[in-house]
């Protein structure tokens, strides 16, 4: 098991669905990573957890679509 979760993210309102990354992979040892992407909007937001020496790293993802123009 992980000694550590280490979370790299801007929108801590988003904070509940890094953590829900680092738990799939406490859940599911066997796996070195793992995409979540949470929502039904057209950016959903997304994270990306990466098993490392003693510790899960978690990253904020940017969006997979440009924002939209306005003008």
């Amino acid at each position: 098991m992980a000694d550590r979760i280490i979370l790299n993210i801007e929108d801590w309102s988003n904070a509940t669905l890094a953590v829900r990354a680092a738990r799939y992979l406490i859940d599911n040892p066997e796996k070195s990573d793992c995409l979540l992407e949470y929502g039904d909007s057209s950016r959903p937001p997304s994270f990306w957890a990466k098993r490392g020496k003693g510790s899960i790293i978690v990253y904020e993802q940017p969006s997979h679509h440009p924002e939209p123009s306005h003008g």
